[in-house]
C-alpha cells in the first residue's frame, strides 16, 4: 500500500495511517522555501518510527527565492504536544523554552468592513458572552458525517450574535474567504474533532490535558514520540498558555536539527537537486521499498506533482490550489514609543486574503507582536509590514495603511 502526504502536520500525520513493515523507509520531500518544516518532519519520524529510516531529499522552490524576509520578536510554536516533544528531542533547555503570556493572546483582524483592524476577543466579550461560553458544554453535539461552514458551527454552538462578531473576521484573516463559505471540517479540524471528541469545544483542551481520552477520533491522530513533556506542559499552562518560542528563534531552531539530523544515522540527507521535481521523479520516490512520502511545499507546488493520480479533483479546487498573487511590500517604522493607538500584543500577523475593492488593497499586516514581551529588540523599534495588491502607487498605500492602522 502506497500513501502519498499532503504539506505540513496533516503530511506527516498521513504516513502513520499506512501499514508500515518490520523497518519501514519514509521519504521526506521538501522545497526550499519549507526546508524547516522538512527537518522537523524527519526528525520527528525518526522518533516515531525508531526501526525505521527516514531519506531526507531537498528540492528548489518553484515560487522561486523568497522575495522579503519578516523581523519578529519572536516566531511561536502552536499548542500541539508534538512541538514541545520536538524542543526536548533537540536537547533544548527548559530555560530556552518561552512561553507566551495568555493576558496578551488577543489577536487583531482585518474588521468586516476590510478598512480597520478589530481585536479579538476584547475584555468587554468575556461579559458580553458569558452566558453563551457558560451554556456552551449543554448543548448536544453537531452530527458527526456531515460538514458545515464555521459561520453555522459558531452560531451552533454559542449564538448568532457571536457568528456575526467572531466568525467572518476569523475566517477573513485565517482562510481568505466568507465564513459561511469556509469549511469547519477542513479549515477547523480541531474544533471538529474537540466537539466530536469531548463535545465542549471550550473545555474539551482543557479537559484532554487534566485527562487524555482514549476515544479521540481517528481524524485526530497524534504522534506518539518517546519523550515525556508532561510536566513543563502542565507549568507552561499555569503560567502562559500554549503557545511558546525558542530563545534565538528560528535560526538556533534550524541550527539543532541540523546538528540532531547530522548525528542521526536512520536519517539519510540528499541534496544537490538542481531543477523542481517532475511528475515522473515524484512517482520514482514511490518504489517498492519505500512505506511512504511526506512532501513539505506548498498546494501550488505540490499540486502538479500529483494531479495526475488526482482525476477526481475539480476545476474549482485546481484553481484555489494553483492560485497565486503578486504583492507589494511597504515597511512601516515607529522609533517613538507608544506613537501607534493600538498595542499589537497577538499574533504577529493580520492576514485578509482578499481583496476589499479599493485602489490599494491590502492583503494583510505583519508586526511586532508582545505575545512574548520578554523578548525584546528594541532597536527595531516598531515596525508594521504591509502587503498590497501589485500597482499601487507608494504613497497611496502608506496613507491607506495609516488609516486602517491609526483610526
Amino acid at each position: 500500500m502506497r500513501e502519498w502526504g499532503s504539506s505540513g502536520a496533516q503530511g506527516l500525520l498521513s504516513v502513520f495511517a499506512v501499514h508500515m513493515a518490520p523497518y519501514p523507509l519514509v521519504r521526506v520531500v521538501a522545497s526550499a522555501s519549507h526546508r524547516l518544516p522538512g527537518m522537523a518532519a524527519a526528525a520527528l519520524l525518526t522518533e516515531a518510527l525508531p526501526r525505521g529510516r527516514v531519506e531526507m531529499l531537498e528540492v528548489p522552490s518553484q515560487s522561486g527565492p523568497v522575495g522579503h524576509g519578516c523581523e519578529f520578536r519572536a516566531s511561536k510554536l502552536h499548542g500541539r504536544n508534538e512541538c514541545l516533544q520536538l524542543l526536548k528531542l533537540l536537547d533544548v533547555p527548559d530555560s530556552d523554552i518561552i512561553p507566551g503570556h495568555i493576558e496578551n493572546s488577543s489577536r487583531w483582524l482585518i474588521g468586516k468592513t476590510l478598512t480597520s483592524l478589530t481585536q479579538i476577543p476584547k475584555f468587554i466579550d468575556s461579559i458580553r458572552y458569558a452566558p453563551e461560553c457558560v451554556l456552551e458544554p449543554l448543548w448536544r453535539k453537531g452530527p458527526s458525517g456531515g460538514d458545515e461552514s464555521i459561520e453555522s458551527f459558531i452560531s451552533r454552538r454559542f449564538s448568532r450574535s457571536a457568528s456575526r462578531r467572531f466568525a467572518d473576521v476569523f475566517a477573513a484573516a485565517q482562510c481568505g474567504a466568507p465564513a459561511e463559505e469556509v469549511s469547519l471540517r477542513s479549515c477547523v479540524p480541531h474544533a471538529h474533532t474537540t466537539e466530536c471528541w469531548r463535545r465542549s469545544v471550550l473545555w474539551g483542551p482543557f479537559l484532554d490535558t487534566l485527562r487524555p481520552s482514549t476515544a479521540a477520533p481517528s481524524g485526530d491522530r497524534k504522534l506518539d514520540l518517546p519523550v515525556d513533556v508532561g510536566e513543563f506542559l502542565q507549568r507552561s499552562i499555569a503560567t502562559g498558555g500554549r503557545v511558546w518560542t525558542v530563545a534565538g528563534g528560528n535560526s538556533r531552531l534550524e541550527k539543532d536539527l541540523n546538528r540532531f539530523i547530522e548525528g542521526n544515522p536512520s536519517i539519510s540527507r540528499q541534496g544537490g537537486q538542481q531543477q523542481p521535481l517532475s511528475p515522473s521523479d515524484f512517482a520514482s520516490l514511490f518504489g517498492p521499498e519505500s512505506q511512504g512520502v511526506v512532501a513539505v511545499m506548498s498546494p501550488k507546488e505540490l499540486l502538479p506533482l500529483v494531479g495526475p493520480s488526482l482525476p477526481g479533483l475539480s476545476k474549482a479546487a485546481v484553481e484555489a490550489l494553483s492560485a497565486e498573487s503578486e504583492v507589494d511590500v511597504l515597511d512601516l517604522y515607529w522609533r517613538e514609543e507608544g506613537v501607534l493607538r493600538k498595542p499589537f500584543k497577538g499574533n504577529a500577523g493580520v492576514w485578509t486574503g482578499v481583496n476589499n475593492g479599493d485602489e490599494c488593497g491590502i492583503f494583510g499586516f505583519s508586526f511586532v507582536s508582545e505575545i512574548f514581551s520578554q523578548v525584546r529588540h528594541p532597536e527595531y523599534g516598531t515596525k508594521v509590514t504591509v502587503y498590497a495588491r501589485k500597482g499601487c502607487a507608494r504613497e497611496e498605500l502608506q496613507g491607506h495603511a495609516l488609516k486602517v492602522l491609526l483610526p
